[in-house]
């Protein structure tokens, strides 16, 4: 499900109606789009069409129950958009039953009164469509949380018959709650866990140089050039949830950087290391308090672990499956603590994944790994 700009174009006639007397259907065409105007493919949305006018409902041959003589008519209709985001729908005037009452239908004739109809149109919030979504707000969690709490991107307008030949645009930037009737559920969603034992199983302390221009220095992988003493570690990220963490394209997507120097993406937060003291207060170094924001560069699944989801994900497409870990190598850039100058003595190693809770979890209370450490 995507988030998606949507023309629908409320025709049926070539001069449009007075009223809503006489038609059998409202026809809904039209063409839907992404945010940036791609075409928004295969995607399910959900239109509530609620009528006003009076006398819907009238006693007289109607099988309804006593009720309001003033309700309104409900009904609710699904349509998958075509591989070029078009649609077509036809909503007939005998699907209306009574807002209040759903065994009570609209009888055809009660068209004639109908006098205006809002409309509330939905599409999923999911991993896809909350990427444009948080594009336009600065919140770090906006995409956990549009992604990980079931909510739908809502639209509202009303129309009359003097619409139906209209073009209406519909914009999915709100969320709300869903149409009656639908799915309230959250997504199926990631579990991601860190492999404290392939840390421990890692370390190695050494000494390295780096030059005044190095990338990993204008990246604060470490804290100054020259020789630096380097914590070096594997770093496993797996993924025990029922649900992929879905991540997309690198490309114009908020949950990267831009690394000038390496000439690529970096995949924002994705581990945090921290050196630990006895207390488990952060230790400093000869420049300040050891922190390092991991920059993945491709999340992707190195190897299976659990079930027997397919391998789906990589480069240009970045996720992680459900089942499956991602390894980042001790030998890899970046993949360290800079401990110059930290004193000798015995710490641990807090590695958190997805510690500012960017990406939507099931469970965020399992994140962290803790590797006791004795730097010489």
């Amino acid at each position: 499900m995507k988030r998606v700009a949507l023309a629908v174009l409320l025709a049926g006639c070539s001069s449009p109606p007075v009223t809503f007397a006489g038609l059998a259907a409202i026809p809904l065409h039209g063409r839907a789009t992404y945010a940036d105007g791609t075409p928004a493919a295969s995607v399910q949305i959900q239109v509530d069409l609620l009528a006003t006018g009076d006398g819907l409902f009238p006693a007289a041959g109607s099988a309804c129950t006593p009720g309001d003589p003033h309700a309104q008519a409900l009904q609710t209709v699904s349509v998958f958009t075509g591989p070029d985001g078009s649609l077509s729908l036809e909503v007939p005037m005998t699907g209306f039953v009574r807002a209040t009452d759903d065994t009570c239908p609209m009888p055809a004739q009660a068209a004639a009164t109908i006098d205006r109809i809002d409309l509330r149109i939905q599409a999923e919030a999911d991993f896809s469509s909350c990427l444009p979504y948080c594009r336009k707000h600065s919140a770090e969690t906006c995409y956990s949380d549009c992604a990980g709490r079931g909510q739908k991107f809502v639209w509202v307008s009303s129309i009359t018959a003097a619409d139906l030949g209209a073009s209406a645009r519909i914009h999915f930037d709100k969320l709300g709650p869903p149409i009656a009737g639908t799915s309230t559920s959250a997504p199926p969603l990631p579990d991601l866990r860190i492999d404290g034992a392939a840390a421990q199983r890692s370390l190695q302390i050494g000494a390295e140089d780096f030059a005044a221009d190095s990338c990993v220095l204008q990246d604060k992988c470490i804290g100054a050039a020259g020789t630096r003493t380097l914590l070096r570690f594997d770093g496993v990220i797996q993924n025990l949830g029922t649900g992929d963490l879905r991540i997309g394209s690198p490309e114009n997507n908020p949950l990267f950087s831009w690394s000038a120097c390496h000439g690529h993406y970096h995949l924002t937060n994705i581990m945090t290391f921290e050196l630990l003291d006895e207390n488990g207060q952060p230790v400093s170094g000869d420049t300040g308090e050891l922190v390092v924001h991991k920059q993945g560069v491709c999340m992707e699944g190195i190897e299976q672990i659990a079930g027997n989801a397919s391998s789906v994900y990589d480069c240009g497409n970045q996720g992680l499956e459900a089942g499956w870990e991602d390894i980042y190598s001790a030998r890899l850039n970046c993949q360290w603590l800079d401990v110059t100058g930290v004193r000798a003595g015995d710490y641990h190693l807090r590695i958190t994944a997805n510690a500012s809770r960017i990406f939507p979890e099931s469970n965020f209370d399992n994140n962290v790994a803790l590797v006791p450490v004795s730097i010489p």
